[in-house]
Formats: structure tokens, C-alpha cells, sequence
């Protein structure tokens, strides 16, 4: 009886395992790809999400126990050799991208997001430029278990660490075969923000201290920083969001806090939410919130920020402020292409990307050609 049940467990999974290789984007399993990708295989820290569409993937449900990539074919300089520490999640996902897609990496993934590879090394080897395009399937990513695509658009997620390396050297000469795509998508669209009212100055300082920030669309960066015009580091900076530039409670706005000891200086928002940073050795400080959830209902949104920075020689209230800014949210990625990535690494330009980071540093219409087994 126990094994009875433990067969009508297993078919529906043995149906789905018995499904030969797929090799998606769909259509390249004898083509090279138009283009190369050096993510995930080139440089020393990079986490990277590879986004395909249900098309792209053939749209029909299957089981897949592991993942291959396969070398750039057409490029001639000699690939290198190494190997280091990969983990894989994937996941299914209801909408082709890139729409509702975005640097936040957790917004991109489907309900269902799984680690199937945990943490192990991988060795990228020297792979030959094939006689004729293009190369065979090599690198491969065993998952721990089955994971199942349902038929919809899917989600893989790398992150590597090469650690087996020389000390100086930031990443391998190690490119995939991937495929660009130049039509079928819109990019965002951002919205200049406003500024409201003026700064007030710390001691010599010769300028005003600058309240910025990334423009917001569905999806983007939510990330502000300041400069306070002073070479100090560890000043204590405080980012308020508020939600309006005319009322704060029953206060008015703006509110002079020249009254109370700081000449010059108000207060442009309404105090939501509070940030709490320091300054670098130049005065800047920094906030990177994440990203903005990649949802279409809030575009023309608006929000407002400002900035205040604390230390005693200031004033006589110990804070000088900047002047407010209110935010509108633009339009996110559109369309429809068979795939599309996003990405962030350590390199020779890029040398403080950390694995931890909320969201990623860079995007691409390109798509890995990737074989699932």
C-alpha cells in the first residue's frame, strides 16, 4: 500500500522530469546568440537576475534538476580558467518583461521564489572558440532539487563570488552567449523633481548644502543623498518623506526654526517617515531605501524629502537643513521582449558592489541562452 502511494505521489513529477532539454530563448538550440553576457561568469562579486518571457520559454510546464550555459562562439581572445561559489533561486513569474520589472530584486521574483542551488563552486573552464557556432553547453548549475515551470514567464538569479584568483585582479575573461534584443520594449520614463524653499549653511561653508536623489518610476532606485559642503565626516543626517509641503499636523509649512536657534533654516515637509545617515570624509550622505515597488498605479504619484544635519558648532540648535524637494513617480519599463536582465558586479570601475545590496546597478534587453535539464 506505502508503495502504492508513493508511486501515485511521484508520477505527476516523473511526467514532467521525462521532458527532453530546453534551450530558451526559444529557437537558439543550434543559433548563436547576436550578442555575449559577462554575467555571471566574469567578475569576482556579481549578482545578476536573467528575466524570460513565457514565450521565450516555450510556455509549456516541465521539471527542470539543473541549468547549463554555454561560451560566447564567435569571440576569439583565449577564455580563462577559475572557479568560485554560485547560488542559484528561480522562480515563476505572471508578466513578461520587462514590464513591472525593476532594480529591486525581490520585486521581480514570482511568489513561488526558491533557492534550488545552495551556495557551491563552479568551475568556468578553458572552453575552445568552437569550429563552427555555436558552443556546446558547459557550465552547469545542478539544482538540489526539482523545481517546476508552470508554463508562465520565469526568473533565474545567480550570485558568485570568485574567489580562487590573484588578490588584484577583478574578474576573467569568461563571456556567455546571449542575444540582444533592440525593439519590442520602452524604457522609463522620469520626472524631473522641484525643488522647495532654500538651505541653510554650516559654518564655512561656501555653498548651500544639496538635497538629491534619484527620479523615481515604478521600479527604480529609491535612493537620495546630500551634500553639506563641509569636509566632515560622521555628521549625523536625518532624511524625512512626507507626504505634503503645506501642512505638518496643525503647523503650517514652511516652519522657521530660526526662532529656535538655527537662522536661516526651515522645515519644507511634513515629517513621515524618518532616515537616519552619516557624512564621508567629503560631507556627503547617503540613503539607499531599495527600490520603488514596480507597480503601473504609481505612476504620478508624488511624494516630498528633506534633509537636516546635526552637530553642535552649527548653531545654537546644533542643525542646519535643506531646502525640501517633492518627487512625482514616472513610467516604468513597457512592453514585451523574450528577455531582459538586471545586474550589479565588482570590477576595476565598479570596486564597492556588495552581494547584500538592495538593488542592482545596471540593465540589459538581453537574454543568456541557457539549456534547462
Amino acid at each position: 500500500m506505502k508503495r502504492i502511494l508513493l508511486l501515485t505521489l511521484l508520477l505527476p513529477l516523473g511526467a514532467l522530469a521525462a521532458q527532453n532539454t530546453v534551450v530558451v530563448p526559444k529557437g537558439f538550440a543550434k543559433a548563436e546568440g547576436n550578442s555575449h553576457h559577462w554575467m555571471i561568469g566574469q567578475y569576482d562579486l556579481c549578482r545578476a537576475q536573467q528575466i524570460f518571457s513565457k514565450a521565450a520559454m516555450g510556455g509549456v510546464p516541465f521539471a527542470m534538476r539543473s541549468i547549463k550555459l554555454r561560451r560566447d562562439g564567435t569571440r576569439i581572445s583565449t577564455f580563462e580558467a577559475h572557479k568560485g561559489y554560485i547560488q542559484v533561486f528561480v522562480s515563476n513569474r505572471n508578466v513578461d518583461p520587462p514590464s513591472q520589472c525593476g532594480f529591486g530584486w525581490d520585486y521581480n521574483h514570482g511568489p513561488d521564489k526558491t533557492l534550488v542551488m545552495k551556495k557551491r563552486v563552479i568551475n568556468w573552464g578553458v572552453e575552445p572558440k568552437p569550429a563552427v557556432p555555436p558552443a556546446p553547453f558547459k557550465v552547469t548549475f545542478p539544482f538540489d532539487k526539482f523545481f517546476a515551470y508552470k508554463g508562465k514567464a520565469f526568473v533565474i538569479e545567480w550570485t558568485s563570488d570568485f574567489t580562487v584568483k590573484p588578490p588584484a585582479k577583478y574578474g576573467f575573461n569568461w563571456v556567455t552567449d546571449a542575444q540582444l534584443y533592440s525593439s519590442g520594449w520602452t524604457s522609463y520614463k522620469a520626472i524631473r523633481p522641484t525643488n522647495i524653499g532654500k538651505s541653510c549653511r554650516p559654518p564655512g561653508a561656501t555653498r548651500d548644502p544639496a538635497n538629491y536623489g534619484y527620479f523615481p518610476y515604478p521600479g527604480s532606485p529609491l535612493w537620495f543623498y546630500s551634500y553639506w559642503r563641509i569636509n566632515k565626516a560622521n555628521i549625523p543626517v536625518i532624511l524625512f518623506l512626507g507626504t505634503s509641503d503645506q501642512k505638518w499636523g496643525p503647523i503650517n509649512l514652511p516652519f522657521d526654526l530660526g526662532p529656535l536657534g538655527a537662522k536661516g533654516c526651515h522645515v519644507y515637509v511634513n515629517m513621515v517617515q524618518a532616515y537616519v545617515s552619516k557624512t564621508d570624509m567629503n560631507g556627503r550622505a547617503d540613503f539607499l531605501l531599495g527600490a520603488v515597488p514596480p507597480d503601473p498605479a504609481l505612476s504620478g504619484q508624488s511624494f516630498y524629502n528633506q534633509q537636516f544635519a546635526f552637530d553642535p558648532t552649527f548653531n545654537s540648535m546644533g542643525m542646519v537643513s535643506t531646502w525640501g524637494r517633492k518627487y512625482t513617480v514616472g513610467t516604468g519599463f513597457g512592453g514585451s521582449v523574450p528577455g531582459f536582465c538586471f545586474y550589479g558586479y565588482k570590477g576595476s570601475s565598479v570596486s564597492t558592489f556588495d552581494l547584500k545590496r538592495p538593488i542592482a546597478l545596471y540593465y540589459s534587453a538581453r537574454a543568456n541562452i541557457v539549456q534547462f535539464n
